[in-house]
Formats: C-alpha cells, structure tokens, sequence
C-alpha cells in the first residue's frame, strides 16, 4: 500500500510540473484515469476491455498504454515488465500476425494491434516489423483492413508495403466532388487518415475539413448518421481534423468528452455508458489532440 501511494504521489508531482490535459483536468482526475486503466491490467500482463471483462486482449493493451501516455506522458502502467511476454505469445511467427489473445488465430486487425502496442512498449522491430508488413500486404482485403493497417505502420515509423497504392485508390474510388468521401463524416475521416498516413494527397484538403467540422453534432460530439455522437466517431473525426490541422469547436467538443467521463475515472463511449479503456484512450487523445492545435 505505501509502494503505491508512492508511485501515485510521483505522478501528482510529475503533472504539477507538466500542463498536459490540465486546462480540462484537475490533478486528481488525472490520478484517477490512470488508477482506472491500471486497475485493468491482469496478472499475465495484458488489459481487460472493461472491468466486466476476464480475459487479456491486444486491442485493451494498446487502448490502454496509449492512454496512460495522453493522460500524463510520465504515467507507466503498473506491471510493464509482463506485458512484452504477453505480445509474445499473441505473435504467429509462421505468418507474422497476431491474435488478439494467445492461442487464436491471427487478423488484419489483431495484427494492427500488436504492432502498436510493440510500438508503444518500444520493442524491437527489426525482425517482426518486416513480416507484419507482409502480413498486411498478403491479407488485407477490405478498406477497415487498409484503415487499421495504415495505423500500426504509421505508429511503427514503418514503411507501407509497395502495393498500399492501391489501399489509397480504393479510398479515392469515393470521394466525391465537395471532398468528402464515402456515405457519412466517418467515412471521409476515415479517407483522410489512411490516405495521408500513406503518403498520399487530398485534392481538396481545405473542403475536406470544412465537411468534417460541419458535421459536429449539437451535442458537440461526431456520431454516426442519424445516430448520436460517440466517441469512437469523434476519435476518427478529430484525427483527421488533427491531420489537416483544422479543429471544430473546442468548448463544444471538451463539454461532450466531458459528459462521457464517469466516477471510476474512466470514460463510456456516449455519456450514460459504462467505462471502457478504448472510450478512455478515445477522450484521452482527443483531449491531446487539443492541447497540440491550440499550442499548448
């Protein structure tokens, strides 16, 4: 118990000395993020997605690790010398996947997650980060497979593989003449970061993000269409607002994170919703998303 008050007075000194996410935040609701995503972590290393949830998966570890560091960038989770023999056994070295828990089989999905949170652990790339690259290159087939693959080589400082041209053409394939693409705000978010992570270009940037900013949502937030906002779609939305360096509006948007934060510390996906740590790291990011445009 005193080891822990310890390390729990290290990071209320370290956030004393440093304004991350303090303009929205007090001290003790920073403290309390990062206790509730610890309190996730298991015995063997690996995050819970929920405090309802058992088992260990990837997506939570990553979710989480990300979190604590948008929290406070001093943060550490509580037992990180388990976590690389989790990755580990979530690897397939026979196809250079991951699972999402040790003993399935390995997706583009799953796969993504590994390699960020390999990323985020700073482990050693150089014999995995190439045959995560090809395992991308042979089985990504969808444009959720090019988005979140996208993600883990822009996260890994890797290089696309050579046919992630045609990723970006299938993205190009919808965009429209007002510079949106797809069939909702999600969509042309979702365009902007696979297109720009992979080096590509928009045509309109400037009418891109104007469409993004015009779709949030009375309440503050982004939601899917017809549906109210959530912070799954606000993550996609503010990132590519991030990307093109064009905010919305920040009092509207802090006043809908806000609304989402519950008395355990973390975050529900839409205001009313139980805690998650993939809703917390979403209100984490987007809270530091903010924080960079508005030169904090």
């Amino acid at each position: 118990m005193q080891a822990r008050r310890l390390a729990l007075c290290v990071i209320v000194l370290s956030i004393l000395a440093t304004p991350a996410l303090a303009q929205k935040l007090d001290i003790n609701d920073i403290e309390n993020s990062i206790r509730y995503i610890n309190d996730l972590q298991n015995t063997d290393g690996g995050f819970r997605p929920a405090a309802t949830d058992n088992e260990s998966d990837l997506g939570a570890m990553n979710a989480a690790l990300r979190a604590i560091k948008y929290f406070h960038p001093r943060a550490r989770p509580r037992n990180r010398d388990a976590m690389p023999e989790f990755v580990a056994k979530c690897y397939h070295a026979s196809s250079g996947g991951f699972s999402s828990k040790p003993g399935r089989e390995p997706d583009v999905r799953s796969t993504a997650m590994g390699l960020m949170v390999m990323a985020e652990l700073k482990m050693d790339l150089k014999e995995r980060g190439p045959a995560v690259t090809r395992y991308f290159a042979e089985n990504s087939k969808t444009m959720a497979d090019f988005y979140i693959a996208a993600a883990a080589l822009n996260a890994a400082e890797l290089p696309p593989p050579k046919n992630a041209k045609d990723w970006i053409a299938e993205f190009e394939k919808t965009g429209h003449a007002d510079g949106t693409y797809g069939k909702e705000p999600a969509d042309t978010a979702g365009a902007v970061n696979t297109i720009l992570r992979l080096g590509g270009s928009l045509k309109d940037p400037h009418a891109t993000a104007h469409a993004i900013r015009s779709a949030q949502q009375d309440d503050g937030g982004f939601g899917k269409q017809g549906e109210k906002s959530d912070l799954a779609t606000t993550y996609r939305c503010m990132r590519a607002l991030w990307m093109l360096k064009n905010p919305p509006n920040s009092d509207r948007l802090h006043a809908f994170i806000a609304r989402c934060r519950n008395d355990d510390g973390g975050y529900g996906v839409q205001p009313g919703q139980p805690s998650s740590v993939s809703g917390t790291y979403f209100a984490a990011i987007v809270m530091h998303w903010f924080e960079e445009l508005e030169g904090n």
